[in-house]
């Protein structure tokens, strides 16, 4: 098993930026070919998931300042 370690698996890609997740929770990356696992990739929120389409709208979040 070979699991990826790098700062962009570790963040969410937000608004054109890397952002720490709210949770920390994480979810397992398979290969659909092999189905073994490559990895794990933060398990966004809700509140990540609005941010990331408020920054996908071009608006600014209302919820956290720092964040998008």
């Amino acid at each position: 098993m070979s699991t990826m370690t790098s700062h962009s698996d570790q963040r969410l890609f937000t608004g054109g930026e890397w952002l720490t997740p709210h949770s920390t929770a994480r979810i397992e990356v398979e290969n659909p070919y092999t189905r073994t696992l490559v990895g794990t990739a933060p398990d966004a929120d809700a509140s990540d998931v609005d941010a990331a389409v408020r920054a996908g709208r071009g608006r600014p979040s209302t919820t956290d300042p720092g964040r998008a």
